[in-house]
């Protein structure tokens, strides 16, 4: 994803719905324990790289893009 759309940053989730506190708090510490650790040493997230064009996509202006927050 990174490649193709210039991912310069992860949003995470881990708790949803009804999930009890306790469970999201263990989702984040295996995240922080088994992902981040792979994901700080991944070349991919060493910085800001330009998204690859997609083969036959026609490449706008960046003034161009409306994406609202």
């Amino acid at each position: 994803m990174q490649r193709l759309t210039g991912l310069d940053h992860l949003v995470t989730e881990f708790s949803f719905g009804g999930m009890p506190h306790e469970q999201a708090e263990q989702n984040m510490r295996l995240f922080a324990r088994d992902v981040m650790p792979v994901l700080q040493r991944d070349a991919a997230f060493q910085g800001v790289v330009e998204p690859a064009p997609l083969p036959g996509a026609v490449q706008a202006a960046h003034e161009d893009v409306f994406a609202p927050a």
